[in-house]
């Protein structure tokens, strides 16, 4: 069984010249998803716009899930993709999310959840 967590991220769209808040994941899934999820350059955001992280610097390359038309997905699409998710047999672990929301760990992105994959 593999677990992952999927986070918000802001990000920077050259193509549009605009930030946006993206799904990540932690890592190349297995299973379905991993047909939806590009390992793309993540470019430094502008200390004007966003903060700059306080623990680590950010990584150069994330892994960014992706739509059904190719686009990156935004955290405005999360209830299409956690439809997608139930679907295609990914479970939800709620116990770790909640843990990981009430502990003092403070990771630079947004973490929305904790999902698993086992292997048939």
């Amino acid at each position: 069984m593999e677990l992952y967590s999927l986070q918000q991220q802001p990000y920077y769209d050259s193509f549009t010249q605009s930030y946006r808040q993206i799904i990540t994941i932690n890592k190349m899934p297995e299973g379905p998803l991993k047909k939806r999820v590009k390992r793309v350059h993540n470019p430094q955001l502008s200390p004007f716009q966003f903060p700059p992280p306080q623990n680590c610097p950010p990584p150069n390359c994330i892994f960014a899930i992706y739509g059904d038309c190719g686009q990156l997905m935004c955290v405005d699409q999360l209830p299409e993709f956690f439809n997608y998710l139930i679907q295609n047999n990914y479970i939800f672990d709620y116990q770790l999310t909640k843990m990981m929301e009430k502990s003092k760990v403070q990771s630079s992105n947004t973490l929305l959840c904790y999902i698993k994959y086992e292997k048939n």
